[in-house]
């Protein structure tokens, strides 16, 4: 498969998996009175190598990708990437995301122990690591170029993934999902 090809199937399984229901929890915790839509991930929200949902970028978000390791990784992440639209106060609702994943991470250390994780810092990775608490010093000194990743991985190539390992992704996903709810439930 090649990887909008991997995106679209995910969105298709989505359906038969609890993760299938992230826009409509969020369009709920918004306030919203329509549904965003179904899909997690949205052609604005897709790259070349990489995918996180729609609505993902000033939140925890659901993440694939193979564009900074030989891995096929799947999981959460936290973007601290400067971008259009994106000022300072952006910044500070992230600071107060990454602190309720760290609560979240302590009381349920033992759900991550299959976990690992890595930071990327202007386009490189400087760290891998088994899935851990992000140290405050490393998201409030990000100089607009960090991005943690908090996941799992397939030894694969893009073209080696098959349906049952995007069901894995998604089953993974579902694991995820209270994580999200957590971080994202708090109006912050």
């Amino acid at each position: 498969m090649t990887f909008p090809e991997i995106v679209e199937l995910l969105n298709e399984l989505s359906v038969i998996h609890e993760i299938g229901n992230l826009q409509s929890w969020r369009g709920e915790n918004l306030g919203r009175e329509r549904a965003i839509g179904r899909k997690i991930f949205w052609s604005s929200t897709t790259h070349e190598k990489y995918a996180f949902h729609y609505g993902g970028r000033k939140e925890i978000q659901f993440n694939i990708g193979c564009d900074l390791l030989d891995w096929f990784r799947y999981g959460v992440a936290f973007s601290f990437e400067s971008g259009p639209y994106f000022d300072e106060e952006n910044y500070k609702k992230l600071f107060a995301k990454v602190q309720r994943y760290n609560e979240y991470f302590i009381e349920h250390r033992k759900k991550f122990a299959s976990y690992s994780g890595f930071t990327q810092k202007k386009g490189k990775i400087v760290a891998l690591y088994a899935a851990d608490l992000i140290p405050e010093v490393e998201y409030k000194n990000h100089k607009r170029s960090t991005f943690f990743f908090i996941g799992k991985y397939f030894n694969k190539k893009v073209n080696e993934i098959t349906t049952d390992d995007c069901h894995t992704i998604l089953e993974t996903f579902d694991e995820l999902f209270d994580l999200y709810k957590f971080v994202e439930s708090t109006k912050i």
